[in-house]
């Protein structure tokens, strides 16, 4: 469009000199270049007011061009082909790893090819999905010596030549690699990472729709057990509080991994509070139990401690009877728990966080100590001497005057 309004000004100013001369030059040069500034005015209007971006048709006879520089594409590339070329591209990859002189012989690499198989079938009947390093993890677990420890670095090369039986899946949108079976075992049932089947609802609904219905009876049971042990304890179930319990019940780290989202499909039963600056996802129920007295531990919770256990935890201590207080404040509190019945969980983790605060309290490594302020209040409750129960006196009768 410039290019021919160009040519045009020069055309006319040609003929005005020919015909008028300098004054007719003038004018009609004049008159061009207001012709021109008023396109220019108009594509900026209609680019800026209208939305729309004026096409430049390239004279190659390729797909036109925006002005942005944003090329649109003669043909939409099929998904399904590109998967497929990497997958096979990452096969070749695995394939080109060098092999250690044992997985060389073809009886050893048969034999451990045989090892992965049994591990990623008992991953699928778990219903835990065979990454990399779960494979790798379980093939550990099992290995009766380091030589076989070892081979498990090399479960990659070694599935990618056995093609028909492996089908390797490269890393992508965070998740790490994963080895799934040609032929999944008989009456297995997909992970409950499903994709959306039904375009009914939005594709995050159907996703929870479909994730809620993936859940097993027994895992509904365990994250329930999970939660009522946290109340009961009277320890807030902050999700790494969560995470933590499952992976005690077997759950593997991926699935504890992922267990907020199993949380936030039971809308009904769960109400998942959100996180904030120095609190993570807290998981609480609906419905928390009749005698349910607070959380006593606990992200921003202000630890308080009755008389008769701080009492009691001294006289542990007066006496040398307190367990070894390892592992934080969590594990220190768990041994107490396995000695002294008295108080939730979560008291005592409670009772401890006072202690530490007040300086009675220190690490020493990884265990907590008295400090001198504590030795000395303890030298003089051995020093005391014992109470004896007070016994009621009785009205009784008066004899004398019967």
């Amino acid at each position: 469009m410039d290019t021919i309004i160009c040519v045009a000004i020069i055309t006319a100013g040609l003929v005005a000199f020919l015909c008028s001369g300098h004054a007719g030059v003038i004018l009609v040069l004049a008159i061009f270049i207001c012709i021109w500034l008023l396109c220019d005015l108009m594509k900026i209007y209609q680019y800026y007011r209208l939305g729309k971006d004026p096409e430049v048709v390239i004279s190659s006879g390729q797909m036109p061009m925006r002005r942005g520089g944003d090329k649109k594409a003669a043909k939409v590339p099929d998904s399904m082909s590109e998967m497929a070329v990497d997958l096979e591209r990452f096969r070749n990859k695995c394939c080109n790893l060098t092999l250690p002189s044992s997985l060389r012989d073809a009886q050893n690499l048969k034999c451990l090819q045989q090892k992965v198989l049994d591990c990623i079938k008992s991953l699928y009947k778990s219903e835990t999905k065979p990454y990399l390093g779960e494979v790798q993890k379980l093939l550990r677990m099992t290995a009766p010596t380091k030589k076989d420890k070892d081979e498990a670095r090399y479960v990659a090369a070694v599935c990618a030549l056995k093609p028909e039986l492996f089908l390797l899946v490269p890393p992508h949108c965070g998740n790490p690699p994963c080895i799934l079976l040609r032929d999944p075992p008989t009456g297995f049932e997909l992970w409950y990472e499903k994709l959306p089947q039904r375009c009914s609802q939005t594709p995050e609904e159907e996703a929870m729709r479909n994730l809620r219905e993936s859940i097993s009876a027994g895992r509904i049971s365990s994250m329930r057990k999970v939660i009522d042990e946290l109340y009961a304890d009277r320890i807030e179930p902050t999700l790494n509080e969560v995470q933590e319990r499952l992976r005690d019940r077997g759950w593997s780290y991926s699935d504890a991994q992922q267990a907020v989202l199993l949380y936030a499909c039971q809308k009904d039963t769960y109400d998942l509070a959100k996180p904030t600056q120095n609190k993570q996802i807290v998981v609480l129920l609906k419905e928390p139990p009749r005698s349910f007295a607070g959380w006593a531990e606990g992200a921003g919770i202000i630890p308080k401690v009755s008389v008769p256990m701080e009492s009691g935890f001294k006289s542990l201590l007066a006496a040398g009877r307190a367990p070894a207080l390892r592992g934080g404040v969590a594990g220190a509190a768990q041994a107490l728990q396995n000695i002294s019945p008295h108080g939730s969980l979560g008291e005592l983790r409670a009772l401890l966080r006072a202690f530490i605060l007040r300086g009675l309290l220190e690490y020493r490594d990884d265990e907590l100590v008295p400090t001198n302020v504590l030795l000395k209040e303890l030298d003089t409750l051995r020093q005391a001497p014992p109470r004896t129960p007070e016994r009621k006196k009785s009205p009784g009768r008066i004899y004398s005057q019967i």
